[in-house]
């Protein structure tokens, strides 16, 4: 019998939060559920006690990495709209340029100026096509 694979979502964590002491520089780890405890303490090794500051609430955030665009400006910095470069890359693959053709015309087209719109970017870059592709 197949099986469709599901995603899991997390149901829990456990973590733990590192202190140090300021007397003797000792690190101490404490899990989240203790550092929840309004009275808790840390008793160190150099009978220094600690008290913490209560932690509330922790949360984790969950960021997709993005693979980088080929669509670097020279300078480093690079296209910010990424919506704006896939809308152009779908009209230049439908004009029959390939992924990676487009993805060069596009950088290339950013290379000395910043685009808004869509079609100012398509512009620019059929116009660099069409220069680059001119026989003299």
């Amino acid at each position: 019998m197949i099986t469709k694979k599901k995603k899991l979502r997390p149901v829990d964590i456990e973590g733990y939060i590192k202190y140090i002491c300021h007397n003797c520089l000792q690190e101490h780890w404490v899990s989240f559920k203790e550092a929840k405890h309004p009275k808790f303490v840390i008793v160190c090794r150099c009978d220094e006690t600690l008290k913490v500051k209560t932690v509330e609430s922790i949360s984790i955030k969950h960021i997709k990495k993005h693979k980088k665009n080929s669509t670097a400006q020279p300078g480093g910095s690079a296209i910010e709209n990424s919506s704006l470069v896939n809308e152009t890359r779908d009209v230049l693959l439908n004009y029959g340029f390939s992924k990676t053709e487009a993805d060069g015309l596009i950088s290339s087209a950013c290379e000395k100026q910043n685009f808004t719109t869509c079609e100012d970017l398509i512009k620019c870059v059929l116009t660099k096509f069409g220069e680059s592709s001119n026989v003299k």
